[in-house]
């Protein structure tokens, strides 16, 4: 990984300076950490999640928590937690 200025940094060193420039973890980091990423599923497949609209669209996850805040929003394209659930898959490996 490289920094602005192309010069080559660790994952590690990234998420250290990351804390360092908000200095507060976000609802988003703490439940990631909790519960980690499952490699190549996203979110959008997931049967937790969901999305609401009301003149623009929120998309949810039940296992983060449903609330009227922007603090629990998730995006489609974010790569699931290990709490991913998907019932498409699972009829995929009965057929």
């Amino acid at each position: 990984m490289k920094n602005l200025l192309g010069e080559d940094i660790s994952e590690e060193k990234y998420f250290e300076s990351k804390n360092d420039i908000s200095k507060r973890e976000t609802l988003k980091d703490k439940f990631r950490k909790q519960y980690g990423f499952k490699e190549g599923f996203y979110c959008k497949d997931c049967d937790f999640f969901g999305s609401y609209t009301q003149q623009r669209t929120w998309f949810k996850c039940q296992m983060f928590g449903l609330s009227h805040s922007s603090a629990t929003d998730i995006r489609k394209s974010d790569v699931a937690c290990k709490l991913y659930q998907s019932t498409q898959d699972s009829q995929k490996t009965k057929v």
